[in-house]
Order: C-alpha cells, then structure tokens, then sequence
C-alpha cells in the first residue's frame, strides 16, 4: 500500500473487532469474506478460525464479557458496499474459536448482522441487531430488526422490526436499557430488556436521514452519541453528530465545527467508539478527506478525537498520514478497546492498533490473508509472477509464489490481463470508465509513478456510458493488439487500448443498477467470435467483431440473472459455458448457474446438476474437466454437469471471483482468487512443487495459500 509516498502491509477489509475482557493480548477480527481471526500476542500473529463456516462475511462479533471463551460472530456484512455478501447465520464458540456452531439459520441466512451484544453476567442472554441493507446477492428474510436469544443463539426472536438495523447498543451497568437504531427511522429504547420499545425524538431529525450508528459510555452510560447520515442534494452529504447526557431523554447536535468524517460515504464506513475509561472521550472513524494540494496526497480525517463529548468539544486529527509507517487506510469500520486500554481500528486496509489514544498507530496486518481479489492474471510461462486487482487495495503483483504482493498502483483495482502476446504489457482498471496499460511489467518497483505507470487508455470510450464498479476487459488470443472493453456497449481496440471503437449499440435492458456488461469471452480458435454478458442478465454472440459487428441475441432459455462469467471451447468457437450469479429464488422457474451451448447460443442446456444454488462467480475449462468458482469454493465435473464435487481440500469457503489455468513446461496449476481470502493454487499436474515445508500429501487436491505478507493498498 503507498501512503505518504511509502509502501505499507495492509490486508482486506476488517469489519468487526471484539477484545478478550480481561487479556489485551486477545482480540478478535471479522473480515469482509474472509472470516473471523484470533491473535493472542496483540496482533504480532493472527490465525483463521472460521475456513470451513457456511459464510466468511462478518458483520459483527462479540466476546461475552464474563466469559472470555465465548464468542458470537454474526455473519453477512450490512455496510451497504456492492460487494458486501450475505451471511448464514450466527456463529457461536465457548472455546475460544477453536469450534463453532452455527445458529439462526432459519432467521438470518441472506441477511447481515451489524451488531451483537451479550449481557454482562449471562453470556446466554444475547441480542443481534439483523439488516438487509446488502449490495450484493442477499436473500431478504421475513424479518429484519432486533433479535433476542435466551439461550445462548439456539433460538431467536423478534423483538423490534421488521426495519434495517444499523446498531445497538447495551448500558453496561443496566443490561435492561438497550438503545437500537433503524437505517431512516430512528432510535429507539428499551428499559425491560427488550419486551418493549420507545422512540426517542427529543433534539433528533425527525426524517431525511440515513444510517445510524450509535455510541455509548461506560463509566456513564447516561452519555450516549449518534451520528445520523444526512444527505441534500447539492447541499450537504455527511454526518450529523448529537450527544445526549440523559440516557436519550434529549439530545443536541455538536455546534463546535466538527469534521465530516464519513463524508459521502456515511452509508458504508460510519463508526463511533466511546473510551470505557471516559464517557467524554469519542472516536469517529469514517472515510478520507485528500490533501490533493501536497504530493503525494495526504488522507486526513479518517479517525478523529474529543475529550470534551459536548458542544464545545474541540477534534483532532489522528490520521494526518505524514509517516506511511504509521499511516491509517481509509474507510472505518471497526473500533474497540482492548482491556490493556489500547484501541483498535478496522478498516479497507486491515487492521492498526494505538497504545496512546491514537497519538500513534502501529500497523498490526502481519499475516492476515484476507484481501479482496476482483480478477487475476498469470504470466503465461512463468507461474511465479501474478498480477491482480482488489477491492480498495489496488493493483498487485507478486514474483515469488504470492509470498510478497507488491502495490502497482492507487485506489480500487479491478480485472487483470497480462498481454498473451507481450507478457510485459500489464493491463488493469480502477473504477468505472479507466482501462489502464503498463508497458514494463507492472511499473518500476523502485520509483513507481502511478499517473505516467498506469495512463488510462480511454480514448474513444463515451466516458457517460453505464459501465459497473469493475468493467471486465478481454484480449484476442488470435490477433495481437486486439482487446475488447465493456460499458453497456462492447468496445474493441486494435493497438492496445490507445484508441477504442464502439462495436455494438447498448446490449443491455438498462432498467436495473447492473445494466452493463459484466463478461467478455473471445473465442480462441475464432478471434472474430466474442461472446458478451451483461450484469442484467442478456447473453449476446458475434462472429465478425470489428467487421460486421452483428450482435445476435442468445438469452433465450436462460433465468435472467447476472452472467458472471463466459467461456469457450478453445478447439470449437459454437461450444461455450456461461455462469450466472444469484440464486434461483430470484428467478421462480427459471434455475440454474451452469448453462452450456453447442450452436453458439441457439440454445443452453442447464449443466448445474446437483450444484448447491449458490452464486457461480467464474469458469474455467480444461478439457473435458469444468471448474467453476462459487460463492463458498471451488467445485469440478468430468462428466458434462451431470455430477459436480467440491474441488481443494483447505480452500476456504470464500467466493472464488476468478480461476486461471496455468498450462506451460509440463506444469498445470489452477488459480483460485477469492474475495477476502486472497489468492490460492493447486497444481494438477506437473514437476511444479508447491511452495511449503511440509509437501501435502495429495498435490492435486490440496490449495496452498499464495498470501503471507500482504503489501497491497492504496
């Protein structure tokens, strides 16, 4: 990650932490899909706990405070990002992580659990606050709100809802009081344990607001803080900040300026944290504001501070990322204080910890392996040199296996493509409209220069086309030069990106937030032949692209749903494999995530077989062998879709966003690319040796992790 004009570990998105009562070496972490960790030496080491779970989104966690052993993890991560997944369930440990067992599935599978409170001397008495606010693929249940279990997770009720519920909050020293707050609705508060509710209007907006998330002291638990998204267009998009010094009998909004320190983004990284020690000392932890007037910028206001907890409160900065070795990512999530009364914070780029009140940061990533893959390229004869983009952590390269990953470049990284004709031309993207190339492997890695390493290569591309977060891009393994790029229309380019064309008219039905291309496959035995899909569901095919440009439309007998990835036979341009996301829930009679074609599109038949319906993210095609990448592993068929097995002991259960298929000198690796779970290999077959000490015992069904040290961010 460069910060500062410096290179520092960062890991994926952390968004829960919860500290051991008693020992401040202990802290537990949630990422976004990449599961719930443990450290026991102050984030010195970390160690997975949850591989093997039904879900590796966490929303939140909690650590029962009068038993150090046990541990809630609510999965499913309601932050509002698109690329947030759905949990599974609350998962519960009364060993400190070493087991888990899985509850509220019937009442919280598809949605996401933004925060768990357990009672101060009952560790069976819990409460979870339940949200659908989801960007991705979740599966709304009947009721969302505040749930109440008695009996340690086994069962839950509905205590307040059915509305998104963005937090809550217990008075430590009166387990009865509990405050709840409701995405656009309010607060509300319990004096009864949660039998009942009241709203609490007094001093507070009364609508034209979003998210909510509350604070609470503990030395005075009469001191509660709220901070309300509020947006006006053209006027105002950030927080508005109230305290109340009365348990919520009244509330005034902090007059002194205060920072707006969630910025646009209060729907999704918008936290407060309150010291256990001093009710008067807050933490807001939320987005960047950039200093674009200094080189290289400086990200400001990512956690600020007061001592003072009212209307004269005066705020320090405490991310003014001069030192890039102490330097904070952007976009908060997560603070905690652990019992030797330090603080951490979580957020895109991991996870930092402060034993001064936040006058210092040390960096605590060390070994997490949770990034956030969006695609990956591998060099077509060297196995060793990988190339990828990730959420929030932009470009990355590694050269030695995945044990270093190097940052190439700013921000967002999407899809990655290494030239199949020139393996020094690196190709990559941010967000929205910016295909970028590199002509020197990625950039110089002792004076990287983002803006001349990585130019965005635009030009002809209608910059006010409908295009996803992540655009996907192609290359023509027949013609060199010739890549493909997809807003709603399908561009072609036949230097290299320098100038694009456009080759078809809006291939999409543009009435969903995904109308727009979200797959592109060239067919390798007919470079002319390329195969499209859109993130609304239609399937389109050309033969003579850059030519006649005719698209045919081939979505008939396919559900509609998002296609997340095509392929196509190498030997026989009419045979391709399409894959779809969602679930078959969301199109009633029209299943399936597998479908084959044998006329081009003419007609599919669904290969889904006894495939769990779970979002299918990729394909890749080895022969007869079929591997797809789901949202919970890998899975193979050798016999045409008929049967499907899960593929890779020790892969966890992450979505695999992307497969590559490395096939040179004898060596035939497959890729996995996971979204929170970093990169993973397995070799099929080969002389290629895994890179452990201790060989596995069966090669070719065993992943190995290419993620030790983590050295890619913004």
């Amino acid at each position: 990650s460069y910060m500062g004009g410096q290179q520092v570990d960062v890991s994926g998105r952390v968004t829960a932490l919860a500290p051991h009562p008693t020992n401040g070496n202990i802290m537990y972490l949630g990422a976004a899909q990449g599961g719930v960790w443990k450290t026991t030496n102050a984030g010195a080491t970390w160690t997975p706990l949850t591989d093997g779970q039904p879900s590796l989104a966490i929303g939140a966690l909690a650590v029962a405070p009068s038993n150090g052993n046990i541990v809630y993890a609510g999965t499913g991560e309601p932050n509002g990002g698109l690329d947030n997944y759905y949990g599974a369930g609350i998962l519960k440990s009364t060993d400190g992580g070493a087991t888990w067992t899985r509850y509220g599935a019937t009442e919280f599978s598809g949605a996401g659990i933004s925060s768990i409170v357990v009672h101060p001397t009952n560790p069976n008495l819990v409460y979870a606050a339940s949200s659908t606010f989801l960007g991705r693929q979740g599966v709304a249940p009947a009721k969302r709100g505040i749930y109440r279990s008695t009996d340690g997770g086994q069962t839950w009720t509905l205590v307040l809802g059915s509305a998104n519920a963005s937090d809550l909050v217990m008075d430590a020293g009166n387990p009865q009081i509990l405050y709840a707050a409701f995405v656009g609705i309010g607060i509300y508060k319990s004096v009864d344990g949660g039998n009942n509710w009241n709203k609490l209007t007094a001093g507070l907006p009364g609508s034209g607001f979003g998210r909510i998330e509350l604070g609470i002291g503990v030395n005075n638990s009469n001191k509660l803080y709220a901070g309300f998204h509020i947006s006006i267009q053209g006027q105002y998009d950030g927080p508005a900040l109230y305290y109340s010094n009365n348990g919520g009998a009244s509330w005034s909004q902090f007059q002194t300026p205060y920072p707006n320190y969630c910025t646009q983004q209060c729907w999704y990284d918008n936290v407060i944290g309150v010291d256990p020690a001093n009710a008067n000392v807050v933490y807001l932890g939320g987005s960047a504001a950039y200093n674009f007037q200094v080189s290289p910028a400086i990200v400001k206001q990512v956690v600020v501070k007061t001592t003072g907890g009212g209307a004269t409160a005066a705020w320090s900065d405490l991310s003014p990322n001069t030192n890039a070795s102490t330097s904070l990512h952007p976009d908060m999530h997560a603070i905690a204080f652990a019992a030797d009364g330090a603080i951490w914070v979580g957020n895109d780029g991991g996870v930092w910890r402060s034993a001064n009140g936040g006058a210092t940061w040390e960096n605590r990533n060390t070994n997490l392996a949770t990034l956030q893959f969006t695609g990956i390229a591998v060099h077509p004869t060297n196995s060793s040199v990988v190339w990828g983009g990730m959420q929030d952590n932009n470009k990355a390269i590694s050269r030695s296996s995945g044990a270093i990953w190097d940052a190439r470049d700013a921000g967002d990284g999407g899809f990655a493509l290494i030239d199949p004709f020139d393996p020094t031309i690196f190709y990559g993207s941010r967000y929205g409209v910016s295909f970028q190339r590199n002509n020197q492997s990625g950039a110089n890695p002792n004076a990287p220069n983002f803006s001349a390493d990585w130019p965005v290569k635009t030009n002809g591309v209608n910059p006010r086309d409908k295009a996803l977060f992540y655009a996907p891009f192609a290359a023509d393994p027949v013609s060199a030069g010739v890549l493909y790029y997809g807003t709603n229309r399908l561009y072609r380019t036949t230097d290299r990106g320098d100038n694009w064309t456009a080759i078809s008219a809006d291939l999409t039905t543009g009435q969903s937030q995904m109308s727009a291309i979200s797959t592109i496959a060239v067919a390798p035995s007919a470079g002319g032949t390329v195969y499209v899909g859109t993130g609304d569901g239609k399937a389109w095919v050309t033969t003579n692209a850059g030519t006649g440009n005719n698209f045919t439309d081939i979505s008939a007998g396919l559900p509609g749903r998002y296609v997340s990835d095509v392929v196509v036979d190498p030997a026989n341009d009419q045979i391709a494999y399409l894959a779809l996301s969602g679930f078959n829930a969301h199109t009633p009679g029209k299943s399936g995530h597998v479908f084959k074609t044998s006329n081009r599109g003419a007609s599919w038949t669904d290969i889904s077989g006894n495939l769990p319906d779970i979002p299918v993210s990729s394909l890749i095609l080895d022969g007869s062998t079929l591997y797809v990448g789901t949202d919970t592993g890998v899975y193979i068929t050798t016999g045409g879709g008929a049967t499907w097995s899960p593929f890779g002991g020790g892969l966890p259960n992450a979505a695999v966003v992307d497969l590559v298929l490395f096939n040179s000198g004898g060596s035939k690796i497959l890729f996995a690319a996971t979204h929170g779970r970093s990169v993973w290999k397995t070799v099929i077959s080969g002389n290629t040796q895994p890179p452990t000490a201790t060989p596995p015992s069966k090669p070719s069904r065993i992943y190995l992790p290419l993620i030790l040290k983590n050295s890619s961010g913004r």
